[in-house]
This record gives structure tokens, C-alpha cells and sequence, in this order.
């Protein structure tokens, strides 16, 4: 299906000037959007740019990541919040806000790594990706701290999203998954 949208210059702009930060353009932007909204049954609005901070003079004015990089201290962190949404409950986006509140770690990027989290515990293939060393954290944090089934639900989601991740967008995240899931040969099954 074509879809057109008209948008006054300034309101694209603007926004591509957001989505350039998250290395996306803008069609990507609305289409995420649209899934979003089918997924969450609402419209998407609860996300923020407070990851963002305008630099520049006012007539110029130009959005940047305030952290650009997620470090091991970003990971842990969610790693431990992640296990209490895992007894406790919470919205996955009041923990990203508090996970970016505590480390900088942009919401957004807090979300999708709790997405993931929870998609894997939980054996559902992710649309999503991580650095894999990121990856192969939280998968010994799940071997070790939760329990067996949540482990082998990790797997398996493993290996129903390699087809997903296999994709130029991607680049060779499918092949290192499908690498660990070898190394690990046969755990799970």
C-alpha cells in the first residue's frame, strides 16, 4: 500500500533532524510509528527527546544524543531492572525512563534493550538487535540468574529471529547469533 502524507517543510525538517540523531530517515520513522500503533492498540506518543539536548544558537538549533554510546554500566543496569520487572511487574517505559534517568542511557534504546529482555525470557522472535556482546551478556545473566525455562525460551528466540535478522539492515547480526547458538551446540533443544 502507498501512502502520502503532505507535511508543512519545517514540521520534516524538524523531525528529520531527530531521526538523523537516531540514524533513521523519515519514511522508516512513520512506519515504525504505524507499527507501533498496530501493535499497542493506542498511539505511540508516550516516547521523549530528553536523550537529546539542542546545542547551538536558537536560529540553528540542532538535536544531538546526549550519550552515544551504551556502555557495560548501561547494560547491567537494565540487566538489574530488567529482573525486577521480572518479580515485581512495571511498564517497560517507566523502567527505560528510570534506566536513562540513573546511567543517560537514551529511553529509547532502554526500551527496545527491555523489549528484547522480555522477548527472549519469554521465546518470541525480536524485530529489534543489540551489540552482541550485549547479547551474549544477557544471555548468561539469564542462564544464571533465572531459571532453566527461561533460558531455553531464550534460545529458542534466538533462533526464530535469525530469519528476521537476515537482512542487509542488519548486517551479519544473524550470522554471529546463528556463530553463538553453534558455540553453545545443542543447550536448549
Amino acid at each position: 500500500m502507498e501512502l502520502r502524507i503532505e507535511v508543512d517543510d519545517e514540521t520534516a525538517k524538524g523531525a528529520q533532524l531527530v531521526y538523523d540523531v537516531l540514524g533513521i530517515d523519515l519514511e522508516t520513522a512513520v512506519k515504525m510509528f504505524l507499527k507501533r500503533t498496530v501493535l499497542e492498540q493506542r498511539l505511540p506518543l508516550s516516547t521523549s527527546v530528553s536523550a537529546f539536548e539542542r546545542t547551538g544558537s536558537a536560529s540553528d538549533a540542532k538535536l544531538r544524543r546526549s550519550k552515544n554510546v551504551i556502555t557495560k554500566a548501561m547494560v547491567e543496569d537494565i540487566w538489574r531492572r530488567f529482573k525486577r520487572h521480572v518479580a515485581e511487574g512495571g511498564s517497560a517505559n517507566s523502567i527505560a525512563a528510570e534506566a536513562h534517568g540513573a546511567t543517560g542511557m537514551n529511553q529509547g534504546s532502554a526500551f527496545i534493550y527491555l523489549t528484547i529482555l522480555d522477548n527472549l525470557v519469554n521465546g518470541k522472535h525480536n524485530t529489534r538487535n543489540m551489540k552482541m556482546a550485549d547479547l551474549e551478556f544477557y544471555m548468561d545473566r539469564i542462564r544464571e540468574d533465572l531459571d532453566e525455562r527461561s533460558y531455553c525460551n531464550a534460545i529458542t528466540s534466538l533462533r526464530l529471529s535469525i530469519p528476521y535478522w537476515d537482512k542487509d539492515e542488519f548486517g551479519q547480526f544473524a550470522s554471529k547469533v546463528q556463530a553463538y547458538l553453534d558455540s553453545i551446540d545443542g543447550v536448549g533443544r
